[in-house]
């Protein structure tokens, strides 16, 4: 439920989610909003409380002329663990990125995170680039990477590289495909999963109210060794 009038926005959302194992419960109700506090200036907020304690974030972005943006935002949430609702167990995290456009067809971005939590801290980085060789068709290649240090625990590192292609003529169809290849390793180096994935979706329009939909999404984990965690996932669409 949103109430809109420009520059200024304002939303109320609510959720119920039901988890298993260690992890907590959270039903949750919540308020943010959107305001241009200046002609290239513009402040996100949201807020909420449930059962697993007070989430919170705020993001400031600056728009140049050029139309290439800088944000900076700051958020306090949950780690979604029993026993962690209280706001002294909120993990702080900072975030700072850039989108900007090199070429009338290349475009990129660029965002670093630093999370911190007692003794737990995550960094993660992301490198984006985009191309577009037509007005439908869009390339893009992303790296992330990032790794969790904490005080007598092994430290992983995750790797990610992807690669992926949108079509959007919206008048006859849309379409989208994206590979991924991702590993992880730790200091000990004892076991190092692996793990690929594909995307694939296609939406033709046949008439005005008639569209032919097909899908397929695919995962695969591997860890060295053999490991409970190796798995194989796929799911199709048809409609």
């Amino acid at each position: 439920m949103g109430l809109q009038r420009p520059p200024f926005r304002i939303f109320l959302w609510s959720n119920a989610l039901q988890r298993r194992s260690n992890i907590a419960r959270d039903n949750r109700l919540g308020i943010g909003f959107s305001a241009k506090v200046a002609q290239r200036l513009t402040l996100d907020a949201k807020a909420s409380d449930g059962d697993d304690g007070i989430n919170a974030s705020a993001r400031l972005s600056y728009v140049s002329k050029r139309n290439n943006e800088i944000h900076i935002g700051y958020a306090l949430g949950s780690l979604g663990l029993s026993g962690t609702s209280g706001i002294h167990n909120r993990e702080r995290k900072i975030t700072a990125g850039t989108k900007f456009k090199a070429t009338d067809t290349g475009s990129g971005f660029i965002e670093n995170s630093r999370g911190q939590h007692a003794n737990r801290t995550t960094i993660a980085k992301t490198y984006c680039i985009s191309y577009e060789r037509t007005r439908y068709l869009k390339y893009t290649a992303t790296l992330e990477s990032g790794h969790v240090s904490e005080t007598g625990h092994a430290s992983p590192r995750r790797n990610t590289i992807s690669f992926g292609a949108a079509d959007n003529n919206q008048n006859t169809q849309t379409g989208r495909l994206r590979s991924e290849y991702s590993t992880e390793t730790e200091k000990t180096k004892h076991q190092k999963p692996k793990t690929w994935g594909l995307s694939a979706h296609h939406q033709t329009r046949l008439n005005t109210n008639w569209q032919f939909l097909t899908g397929v999404d695919a995962l695969v984990s591997k860890q060295s060794g053999g490991n409970f965690r190796d798995g194989e996932y796929s799911e199709g669409t048809l409609g």
